[in-house]
């Protein structure tokens, strides 16, 4: 023994988990929910969209819609298991007697723990399986393409075709990570995003054969409702810039 003082040895390893909680904390600060809110405070969802357009009308419907998890009346605040400020859900009738029902879900502030459910886990959730599901894109407007998801449910009494995106902030995500990322950029530029699900689907008795042609009466049916909305409630529903 010397009697010298040692000094401490750092392994590569060490390093870098230093600088990893350390870049972890900048990231933590820079996301903090103390950022600019970009969500519209005088929305009124249920006022925006019309409840008869085109060929189509709001009516009754036998079947329960499969649940949002809305926000509980009273609560002031989101949760991570009721993340949405406004919800609509209803069901529309065409003239020649198709249905399709419609449900829109918005959250006013998306977090990476708060932020909008995607339909496969709620439907999984509630007793639905998810048979297929299929990421593509639609053209819903002129000039405008819009990424979705398409999803084939089958429950115990009935079989349900299902079209949906979500938005966060002026993008359609087609994933959680998406979805994660779409915060994560907003959150360096200083911003919390709002969000809105749409979703639409149809439903029939399971001992029916399937039905392909309930995508095509969808697709009729997001093309009339975008176009009976206003520029405001078309920028609700696709984000960024909508074409004229």
């Amino acid at each position: 023994m010397t009697g010298e003082p040692r000094t401490a040895a750092f392994s590569l390893p060490h390093v870098v988990a230093f600088l990893a909680m350390i870049a972890a904390a900048g990231l933590a600060a820079a996301l903090a929910p103390s950022k600019v809110d970009l969500a519209d405070r005088s929305l009124d969802l249920n006022a925006l969209v019309p409840k008869q357009f085109g060929r189509w009308q709001d009516v009754p419907s036998p079947f329960v819609q499969m649940d949002l998890s809305p926000r509980r009346d009273g609560e002031e605040h989101t949760t991570t298991d009721r993340p949405y400020d406004q919800t609509v859900m209803r069901t529309y009738r065409r003239s020649d007697g198709a249905t399709v029902m419609l449900a829109l879900a918005y959250g006013s502030r998306q977090l990476q723990e708060v932020k909008i459910h995607r339909p496969e886990l709620c439907y999984a959730a509630q007793g639905f399986q998810v048979t297929r599901a299929e990421a593509g894109s639609l053209d819903l407007r002129a000039g405008q393409r819009v990424a979705i998801t398409r999803l084939l449910t089958r429950g115990p009494a009935r079989t349900e075709p299902v079209t949906y995106w979500i938005r966060i902030g002026d993008e359609i995500t087609n994933s959680a990570w998406q979805s994660r990322l779409a915060i994560l950029r907003e959150g360096l530029r200083g911003r919390v995003p709002d969000g809105i699900l749409v979703r639409v689907s149809s439903a029939y008795p399971r001992a029916l054969p399937d039905r392909p042609d309930a995508y095509e009466i969808q697709v009729e049916f997001l093309r009339e409702l975008l176009s009976a909305l206003d520029p405001r409630g078309q920028r609700l529903l696709l984000g960024g810039r909508v074409p004229a």
